[in-house]
């Protein structure tokens, strides 16, 4: 009887033993998708390169107008602000022609890292560019701060509707992604908007995106412990669909909207590096 009963101590010991080792695992934090994948710190450095390529039809011309612009931008997180209320971090967006040139200051954003969700302002509009916790294809309303049907923007002397049918979706998780020769790895990739392929009408062959009237796309690019890694933007309108289509029917069947389109935008962001 007096063995057991010590055998019964040894094994009850035993076992809060256990127990006490398994809550000292559970109770240590683990981080969030917002503080792996979007890390704000004052004194960061973000520099990014910038690709951007506007459309225009001259009427004049009866000719497309492309025009390009390449620069450097450097988002710099100066300081730590009170809005309503809230903590917000002030970014400063600093333009310069060439990487390691002189930067001059263009704007300020702001961000906040609210969970269950990051929140960016630029300018009177607050998105909502990632959330957490996030399974793949998990969807969220990143525009619900705004009628983002509502906003324009004048590219060109065009009026353009950016954001009109954004839907932010978790769309991918990539092993390894490469921007401009950096390998970064678990990359999140986050989908605003897609143009899918379709079927060619009388045979088998897909019409891809960049064959059709109207190509938009916005996808976002996050890597863990670097944040937003690359950003790309398309909106465009061919020339194809105009009321002029026959001046240019020979255009149309043989160049993309890459190149026939007669309004729009292509935006392109690549991280070069983090400080």
């Amino acid at each position: 009887m007096r063995l057991f009963f010590i055998g019964s101590i040894l094994f009850m010991l035993c076992v809060m033993t256990v127990f006490s080792c398994q809550e000292d695992i559970d109770i240590t934090p683990n981080p969030s998708l917002l503080d792996e994948y979007y890390p704000l710190e004052v004194g960061d450095i973000r520099t990014y390169a910038i690709d951007s390529i506007t459309y225009d039809f001259d009427g004049d011309l009866r000719q497309i107008v492309i025009d390009t612009a390449s620069y450097i931008l450097q988002e710099r997180v100066l300081e730590t602000v009170d809005l309503h209320g809230e903590t917000w971090y002030r970014i400063g967006q600093y333009r310069s022609r060439m990487n390691g040139g002189d930067y001059e200051i263009i704007d300020y954003v702001y961000e906040r890292n609210d969970p269950p969700r990051l929140l960016r302002k630029e300018g009177n509009l607050t998105f909502i560019p990632l959330a957490s916790p996030l399974t793949l294809y998990d969807e969220w309303d990143g525009t619900a701060y705004f009628d983002a049907s509502s906003i324009t923007r004048f590219v060109q002397g065009e009026l353009i509707r950016p954001y009109d049918e954004w839907s932010y979706l978790y769309l991918d998780l990539w092993d390894q992604y490469e921007v401009d020769g950096a390998v970064y790895h678990d990359v999140i990739q986050i989908n605003q908007r897609d143009t899918a392929s379709i079927p060619s009408a009388g045979n088998q062959r897909l019409i891809l995106p960049e064959e059709q009237l109207f190509y938009y796309l916005a996808n976002e690019f996050y890597a863990p412990q670097k944040g937003l890694i690359e950003k790309e933007e398309v909106h465009l309108s061919s020339i194809c669909a105009s009321s002029n289509v026959d001046d240019f029917q020979a255009f149309c069947d043989t160049t993309t909207i890459f190149v026939n389109a007669e309004r729009g935008y292509i935006f392109r962001k690549k991280l070069i590096s983090l400080e």
